[in-house]
Formats: C-alpha cells, structure tokens, sequence
C-alpha cells in the first residue's frame, strides 16, 4: 500500500471500520463470507488531514491564543489519540438518566435548527461526553459533564462556521 492507493485488503479493512464507525458492525471476514457481529463502539476519527473515513470525524479549526507563545509539541495529536484510546478502552457502558438525555435531545435538537449538520454529530457527542465522564471516573453522565462538553461543542462549532467549514441554516 502506498500513499493514496488501496490494495484490495486495504479497501476491505477501510469498509469494516466504515461499517464499526457508521453500524456499531464489526465485519469479520471469513472467506467465503462476511459476518456482521453487532458491537458497542464509541469512535472519535482524529487525523492530520480530511479523514477518508466519514461519520465521527470531528472537524477542529486551530486557533493559537499567542504567536509568540511556544509552539505546539509535534506529538500532540498523538498523545490525544493514546489518551483517547486510554478513556475509552473501559468497556463500561455510560449510564444516562432520562432528563440527561431528554437536554442532550433540546441542545442536538438546536444545533440542528441553525447548523447544517447530520446526524452523526449525535454519536460524536455521546462518544466525547461518554470520554468527558470517565476522565473524571464517573460511569453516570450528568447535566454538569453534558454541559461542560456541549459548551466545548459550541465553541468547536463557532470556529467551524468562521472558518467556513459548516453551512449555516437561513
């Protein structure tokens, strides 16, 4: 494999993980056939460019508060990744009262009216919120943690729309 182009095995191992992100599916390949085996999965794409994979990528535009500040560590989106891997290697599930969810449906809800945005964002969300609690060792999400994590949304969200990386609905 190189830069740009895919094998066959390549292609097939970029669709299951496709199929993981977009189903909670993991495809094991068994030969002479495909076995989907569903699966609780919170992925979060985090990658130097546009990812190829699509659905829980999560655009930041980059906003340094000084430029004569020390310049950001080359491993910085590598130490996010293995701190990401770490959170979320529990395979603990996330408990989510009723009134929890029903605010984090109003602030999806919101979002969606001004932001054209798909449905994917939801699972974004739930992952990042699902992450936000267990760097704080809680298995229990709550409306301080939800809100804590959207007002990181909303800000992430207003850097994408200055940048010109969302439509806004009209």
């Amino acid at each position: 494999m190189s830069t740009g182009q895919l094998n066959d095995a390549g292609v097939k191992a970029v669709q299951a993980i496709q199929s993981l992100l977009e189903d909670q599916m993991l495809l094991c390949d068994y030969s002479n056939y495909d076995v989907r085996i569903p699966s609780e999965v919170n992925c979060i794409v985090a990658s130097r460019g546009a990812a190829i994979l699509k659905g829980s990528d999560v655009m930041l535009p980059i906003k340094p508060a000084d430029s004569g500040s020390t310049p950001s560590l080359p491993g910085g989106l590598d130490a996010a990744r293995f701190f990401l891997g770490l959170v979320t290697k529990q395979t603990q599930p996330l408990r989510i009262p009723d009134h929890v969810a029903t605010t984090f449906s109003e602030d999806f809800a919101k979002v969606r009216q001004e932001i054209q945005v798909g449905q994917e964002l939801g699972h974004v969300w739930m992952a990042l919120a699902r992450a936000h609690c267990l760097t704080h060792g809680e298995s229990e999400l709550s409306v301080e943690r939800w809100r804590a994590v959207f007002e990181l949304e909303k800000e992430r969200l207003r850097r994408c729309k200055e940048e010109g990386l969302l439509e806004v609905r009209k």
